[in-house]
């Protein structure tokens, strides 16, 4: 890791200091040799931040070229290209042709549970992810065992969007709100629903919602004196009752939307 400019000038410092051969050189805090110590600094400082950036692409470049890791099944994921077939070259499969208007996988998510890769992948459709369709699935399939790793066991995961209701209070400040929540100088805006719908469109794709950040989201909000979560629920969308929430929720298909917002607002008074 690169060292500060500060660092390194007083090492050039100390190292003057101690030398015996250099007498004269404590002489004067603004001598000529404190100037040339200071841009041999600064130099010295701009050689090891670039081998520092180096080491970093090193490093990328590396684990996305080997077969097998986590990231490389990522890259794979988003290269799939739908409507073109695999060429068999240089003892993988590849597509002859990079297209990028074919890569229709656009949000992936892949982990490693129990010795299995989970691979979580949407596209998109009117600006929001979307499960590929079942054609589309089955292509993705088909190209995802060629080029994977031997011996792999592969789960895709191609769902609609996990479903999240919220139950909370809201102390609001009654110079700003109404009392449903909407601004009093423009009522077609509530910020309290838009903030948490826009935490939750916000989480990276693969995520986890988190109640303290979802918390300290609606607090942020226009009027909001004190935001109280009292009930939170989810679901995967294929699933038949929902789960009480604590703290965090892992999204099943990678990504959700707010099912249902249910929000008592109470006058700061």
């Amino acid at each position: 890791m690169a060292r500060t400019i500060s660092e390194i000038y007083e090492s050039i410092v100390t190292g003057v200091n101690s030398d015996p051969n250099l007498p004269d050189a404590t002489t004067s805090m603004v001598g000529k040799w404190r100037i040339i110590a200071g841009i041999i600094a600064i130099a010295i400082y701009l050689h090891e931040s670039l081998w520092d950036a180096f080491k970093v692409d090193m490093e990328a470049f590396a684990e996305d070229s080997i077969p097998g890791t986590i990231r490389w099944y990522h890259a794979q994921s988003l290269a799939f290209q739908y409507g073109d077939d695999l060429t068999y070259i240089g003892l993988m499969f590849v597509y002859a042709v990079p297209d990028v208007t074919k890569q229709i996988v656009t949000r992936c998510a892949v982990s490693e549970v129990g010795g299995q890769v989970r691979i979580k992948i949407s596209k998109m459709y009117g600006g929001v992810p979307q499960p590929l369709t079942i054609d589309e699935e089955k292509a993705f399939s088909t190209y995802i065992n060629l080029v994977k790793f031997a011996g792999t066991n592969l789960a895709i995961i191609n769902y609609y969007p996990d479903q999240i209701n919220i139950i909370m209070d809201v102390i609001y400040n009654a110079m700003l709100l109404n009392p449903d929540g909407s601004l009093i100088t423009d009522n077609s805006v509530f910020p309290v629903e838009d903030a948490i719908n826009a935490y939750v469109a916000g989480i990276i794709y693969g995520g986890v919602w988190n109640r303290t950040k979802q918390i300290d989201a609606i607090q942020n909000a226009v009027g909001v004196v004190d935001p109280i979560l009292t009930y939170v629920e989810a679901k995967a969308n294929n699933a038949s009752i929902y789960d009480e929430v604590d703290q965090n929720y892992t999204f099943i298909a990678g990504y959700a939307i707010l099912n249902d917002i249910t929000i008592n607002y109470i006058a700061n008074v």
